[in-house]
């Protein structure tokens, strides 16, 4: 049975990492949703690291209201927790922010779909690493 958990270890919290992917990071898009994304250096530091970590992020820019950004990143993390496994455990070590770009609202099946495309693109990008 797939694991469809999404801990606290998956989740991106480390600041310097943030701005290590602002700074330099590969992109795959798929509308709405873009994922920038940077292999892991250093994993002999972090032993019992999980194989990825994701942030979820919406523009302030384009949705003003904090309730709203809060809704899109609800479904950003929903869909990412029941697709997850598309990403594959031989992959390397890598974290990414998923970014939500339309400035109008979609509803779960848009963003859902966005996701499993995004997702299979980025294990495509990165098997190829």
């Amino acid at each position: 049975m797939a694991n469809f958990s999404f801990p606290k270890s998956v989740r991106l919290t480390n600041k310097k990492k943030f701005e290590l992917l602002f700074e330099e990071s590969q992109i795959v898009k798929a509308f709405p949703l873009k994922i920038m994304f940077r292999l892991k250096e250093d994993t002999l530091n972090e032993p019992e690291s999980p194989k990825f970590q994701f942030a979820f992020t919406v523009p302030k820019r384009s949705f003003k209201k904090a309730v709203d950004r809060n809704y899109l990143k609800r479904r950003m993390k929903e869909a990412f927790r029941l697709n997850k496994q598309l990403l594959e455990e031989t992959l390397p070590p890598f974290y990414g922010i998923i970014i939500y770009t339309n400035r109008e609202k979609q509803d779960f099946h848009a963003i859902e779909k966005a996701m499993i495309k995004a997702l299979t693109k980025l294990n495509a990008h990165l098997s190829d690493i």
